[in-house]
């Protein structure tokens, strides 16, 4: 009775077992690759919308990829020592979802936690980009709700846009200019001289008195013999 070789028999296992785990993992996969900018992820299909120094690479994202992501409007992928690590984001706006976990938050996220400069990409489901471009195009209802502003309110603003630019200027008070403008140079009044008329009587002394402000002065006359 011939024994066949310990080898043979070890290989021969070995080879089966790497045909059921092969045959088990393209059962498996469910992660496609449609073109350079379409993944398709069971039924869902996914846009590279960023690809930021060629960070998406596929067999790593492949690699990299769980069940867990499914729930996620959009995935980001960066790469730090030679690792590539997955992150998801849920629409903007989404409600009881904290902004830490919608793509909003994304700007943030790459400077908080990834390496400088890194590379990375973003991985977006078709419905979630097409809302998304709506929610960042469309005005808010906080806008459309507005009330236009009246002729009088945008004057009022024009005028206190006015009032901080050009510096305040000193103007001179009415009362002031008045009190200037009353001033009057009074003139001094020329002294009126009064005469004293002779009496009928020759005999009598003829005086002529001249007043002034000051004093008096008599001027007496003798009568002649």
């Amino acid at each position: 009775m011939k024994h066949r070789p310990v080898d043979t028999i070890t290989t021969q296992i070995e080879s089966i077992l790497t045909s059921i785990t092969t045959e088990g993992t393209e059962s498996e996969k469910s992660v496609y690759l449609i073109d350079e900018t379409t993944v398709q992820i069971k039924q869902q299909v996914y846009r590279v919308v960023k690809d930021y120094r060629e960070g998406f690479d596929y067999v790593a994202f492949e690699a990299r990829y769980q069940e867990y992501f499914d729930k996620f409007d959009f995935i980001v992928g960066d790469w730090g020592y030679d690792q590539l690590r997955l992150r998801g984001f849920y629409q903007l706006n989404r409600r009881k979802v904290p902004r830490e976990q919608t793509i909003d938050y994304l700007e943030d996220y790459l400077k908080e936690y990834c390496n400088f400069g890194c590379k990375y990409f973003v991985l977006a489901k078709e419905e979630a980009l097409l809302k998304y471009n709506q929610l960042t195009q469309a005005p808010s209802r906080s806008m459309k709700q507005s009330v236009k502003p009246t002729q009088k309110q945008i004057h009022t603003r024009n005028v206190k846009e006015q009032q901080e630019i050009v510096p305040p200027v000193k103007v001179k008070t009415a009362k002031k200019v008045k009190q200037r403008d009353n001033f009057q140079i009074k003139q001094s009044k020329r002294p009126k001289v009064k005469s004293v008329q002779p009496t009928k009587q020759a005999d009598t002394k003829t005086s002529v008195v001249a007043q002034t402000n000051k004093r008096k002065f008599v001027i007496k006359e003798h009568q002649s013999k």
